[in-house]
């Protein structure tokens, strides 16, 4: 999925992200408040404030200084609706990169900096919110210079969208907001109507399309916002884009859907990796791996043999064989199978181990960073890890093997189908309980599960 990459903070901007959307984008609330009642993203508001910045557009000067002169005027409400538009903006750009590939905060002070700004125009203070804390404002990809350059034409066009969007009628919007591939591919269409327009060039109101449908459908577009990585990266891997799938994308839309077949094969490639465009295994020393090599090991993958019996978990955490119980006879059963005497009575009592052996199997995904921050959430709690069904406390182990006692199990089971999930989708167990409660069938919840054994 394209959410998935090593950003540790990236759960933290998806889920600002998902707040917007599910209070201003899918209802009116105001997204740096805590009253729930108040109405900020209103079509009147959004309206107004459109009719404001069209304005700006015909005068000359800079940019900020024209807009500070035009919100002085403007009721406090219209002031708050652009800082939260500018936040919205400001969203995905990250920070610079050094060398060691960590992120400066310099980026993080000037999107808080822009949000006090526009705040003090109407006489108000920046905000106390988690939404303009450091790991919110690190933002998701490196979209390049002309995403600044273009910030202008693309609130316009952000706007012209969310003022058509609050004009659908609830059927309408609704079809939007199920989480599916047609969906996505639908919305894009309907997104995109709005790059046309006497305001701004569809060349600089697209980064930001590109990163809105990131935000929106994370699972299916991928946070890549540069014009020319998406015009290259799609050509570049064209050998794996099938017949239905155009290899010379024309328009956006197509150009999403070729990359989203791209990652699928890829994900086939190299099943227990974080597939990413910007990251290895993917690309390499700035440059995309060879296309035909990548095109070699698909073939591979898609020739090996499916166990029809596979859940796609990870090799750690293969459940053990359902059994009715543990009884005494369902223990002799097990050890009578082993046969050791017929080992020995045939001079084998050494068996070879350790050979290797290509196997290619298909395994479900999961979110590397689900874990660490699951691990980090139970210590914060307790101070410590424990397992949340026998209540086993790691402690007692070395510092450095302590986590690997515990694994992360998912309450909806990953053989379901692919999900979204957060920290309370998961509990955390130690090895035993998770082996035990995979053997259970039916599956039992953690809490009936719990209170099995205790």
């Amino acid at each position: 999925m394209a959410r998935e990459n090593d950003l540790e903070w990236m759960p933290q901007v998806l889920e600002a992200a998902e707040l917007w959307r599910e209070k201003c984008f899918y209802g009116d609330g105001a997204l740096f408040s805590d009253d729930q009642n108040e109405k900020l993203w209103t079509l009147e508001n959004i309206q107004e404030l459109y009719d404001c910045l069209k304005k700006l557009q015909k005068q000359k000067g800079d940019y900020w200084s024209k807009l500070a002169i035009q919100m002085k005027d403007e009721a406090p409400k219209i002031i708050r609706l652009q800082a939260e538009v500018k936040w919205m903006l400001r969203l995905f750009p990250i920070g610079k990169s050094m060398e060691s590939n960590r992120h400066t905060k310099i980026l993080v002070s000037t999107k808080r900096s822009n949000i006090k700004n526009i705040m003090s125009w109407g006489g108000m203070s920046l905000p106390n919110t988690p939404l303009l804390s450091e790991q919110v404002l690190l933002g998701v990809g490196k979209p390049g210079t002309s995403y600044l350059k273009n910030l202008p034409y693309m609130q316009l066009f952000f706007l012209n969208l969310v003022c058509d969007w609050k004009t659908l009628p609830d059927q309408e919007q609704q079809k939007f907001k199920q989480n599916g591939e047609n969906t996505a591919w639908q919305f894009a269409e309907y997104c995109d109507q709005f790059l046309k327009s006497d305001l701004y060039k569809p060349s600089e109101a697209l980064p930001f399309r590109h990163a809105l449908l990131f935000f929106l459908y994370p699972d299916y577009f991928e946070r890549m916002v540069s014009e020319g990585h998406k015009d290259e990266c799609p050509n570049h891997f064209k050998i794996l884009l099938s017949d239905t799938t155009t290899r010379h994308p024309s328009t956006p839309l197509e150009t999403d859907k070729a990359l989203y077949e791209i990652r699928q094969k890829l994900e086939l490639i190299y099943p227990n990796d974080i597939v990413d465009f910007y990251l290895e295994p993917i690309q390499k020393d700035g440059h995309w791996i060879d296309a035909n090599d990548a095109f070699e090991e698909y073939k591979k993958a898609g020739q090996a043999p499916i166990s029809p019996n596979t859940n796609r978990q990870s090799a750690h955490h293969q459940p053990a064989p359902a059994t009715t119980g543990d009884t005494s006879s369902d223990v002799k059963s097990d050890i009578d199978a082993l046969r050791p005497e017929e080992l020995k009575e045939k001079g084998h009592t050494k068996q070879t181990e350790g050979e290797r052996k290509l196997v290619k199997h298909y395994v479900r995904e999961r979110a590397p960073k689900l874990r660490k921050a699951k691990l980090g959430a139970m210590i914060k709690k307790y101070d410590h890890l424990k397992c949340e069904c026998c209540d086993t406390i790691g402690d007692t182990y070395k510092p450095e093997v302590r986590r690997s006692v515990f694994e992360v199990h998912h309450k909806k089971p990953l053989s379901e189908g692919m999900t979204i999930n957060g920290l309370d989708d998961l509990a955390l167990l130690c090895a035993n309980c998770h082996r035990a409660i995979h053997a259970t069938n039916p599956l039992l919840s953690v809490e009936e599960f719990k209170n099995s054994i205790t």
